[in-house]
This record gives C-alpha cells, structure tokens and sequence, in this order.
C-alpha cells in the first residue's frame, strides 16, 4: 500500500471521528433541551453558536491535517460521521440520557423541597411579620402628616394675624 493512501485513510478516519464527535455533542444540547425548558431565542443562540463553533473546529482540523490545503474528501467524512452516529446511537442516547437527569433532578426536588419547607415556613412568617410593619410604618406616616399639614396651617394663620 502507498504511503499517500494510508495517509489519506489515516485523515478521512479522523475526520470521520470527528464527526462522531460533533454529533455527540450536539445531543448534548439535545439532552439538555428536553430536560431543561428553553424559549425560542435560547434555543436558536444555542444552535448559533453551536454551529460557529463546530464549523471553526472542522476548518482548523481540516486545515492542518491538510497542510494548508482544505480537501473535501474529509468534510465527507466529517459528515459520514455525523450521519453514522446519529442513525445509529443518538436516538437512543438522548432519549436514554433525559429520562435518567429528568429522575435525577426530579428526585432532587424531592429531596430540596423536604428542606426548604421548614425556610419557607420561616420566610412566610417574616413576610407577615414585615406585612404588619409596613402597615403601621404607613399608618404613623399618614396621622404624622396630618398633623404637619394642620400645624402648617395654624402657622400660616398666626403669621396672617400680626
């Protein structure tokens, strides 16, 4: 076997590495999509950034496996790797992956909300407790601006007089 052969089936084996690679990270943000709910926005910034990142990975990969030269039988074997992977492994491993976080972080729930009954039934407590505060503070602010307001006037009254 030539030498160029071999290296070029060293390279398209990276690249189809890399691709598994990029697949697998993608469902990450899959994973972490259903088990976390995002708005529209998130989720397009999300793939944004996703993508940059991923093309400027597989350009620098390519561009010094390549020796300064970009050859495309590599970003097909970036995307072999891809499509590898995800009719392969990726359904399985999102859908297995979401369900064991979202038991996870539903028993930690659990587990949070015994705990942080006992602080909430403090936090109401105080909640009341400043209710009443407020009210009174309110209330001696309004009566002393009344008697500010009454004594203003028989101020003005006694200096109307003289």
């Amino acid at each position: 076997m030539s030498a160029d052969i071999y290296t070029e089936s060293r390279e398209i084996g990276y690249a189809i590495l890399w691709g598994l690679e990029l697949a697998f990270f993608y469902d990450g943000l899959n994973i972490l999509r259903n088990v976390m709910r995002h708005k529209e926005i998130f989720i397009y910034l999300e793939d944004f950034i996703y993508w940059l990142s991923a093309a400027l990975f597989v350009f620098d990969r390519l561009y010094k496996i390549g020796n300064g030269q970009i050859r495309w039988y590599m970003a097909l074997g970036v995307g072999i790797g891809m499509l590898f992977y995800k009719l392969t492994v990726s359904k399985w491993l999102v859908k297995g992956a979401s369900f064991i976080l979202q038991k996870i972080l539903w028993i930690l729930g659990k587990i949070l909300s015994v705990f942080m009954r006992p602080l909430r039934f403090i936090f109401g407590k105080i909640r009341k407790l400043l209710k009443i505060i407020r009210g009174r503070v309110l209330l001696s602010l309004r009566l002393l601006k009344k008697k500010l307001t009454l004594a203003l006037k028989m101020l003005k009254i006694a200096l109307c007089k003289r």
